[in-house]
């Protein structure tokens, strides 16, 4: 397959060198331009490119004065705005931290009386529960149980339950004052 044009006078083959002076005039316009080209590329197009894409992330060629800065200027411009704004953020950080730590506190407040109302009732029936075994105990010595079998069948029939350690305890100083 030839690529070729028509013309009223006969075809012309484009990419026969006897028949036509394409083939050169492409290659010439290619070596010579081609340079040209990638010079335009490079100095308008991607310089635009970068500079937009600077701008959007915040560094300027000029100040506010018209000057324009380096590159290391601009950096350190940069730096301290980040600084200001993480310092800022860390006092934010601080203020919650506080305003957290002062919440657990008042909630702590609210509710101690709560808890020493908790504990207040937790002592009163283990004061109760006291001066019961107390009063079994008093008994016990008194000679109103004839052993300790009958001693903790009172305590079972009043849903209170002693340790085995107690009842041996109480059977000893029974044994001993009789």
């Amino acid at each position: 397959m030839v690529k070729a044009r028509l013309y009223p006078w006969g075809s012309v083959q484009v990419e026969n060198e006897n028949h036509c002076d394409f083939v050169k005039l492409r290659e010439m316009l290619l070596r010579v331009n081609m340079e040209d080209l990638r010079e335009q590329t490079h100095a308008r197009h991607y310089e635009l490119y970068r500079r937009c894409k600077l701008e959007e992330m915040g560094f300027k060629d000029t100040g506010p004065d018209s000057q324009s800065f380096s590159l290391q200027e601009t950096y350190e411009a940069k730096r301290k705005e980040f600084l200001v704004e993480l310092q800022r953020k860390e006092e934010e950080m601080r203020q919650m931290s506080f305003d957290f730590r002062f919440k657990i506190q008042k909630l702590k407040l609210n509710y101690k009386p709560f808890f020493l109302f908790m504990i207040k009732k937790e002592y009163t029936k283990l004061q109760k529960l006291n001066r019961f075994y107390f009063y079994l105990f008093l008994q016990l010595l008194c000679g109103k149980f004839q052993n300790v079998e009958e001693f903790s069948l009172t305590i079972t029939d009043n849903k209170y339950y002693l340790k085995v350690g107690l009842l041996l305890f109480i059977n000893t100083i029974q044994k001993d004052s009789c």
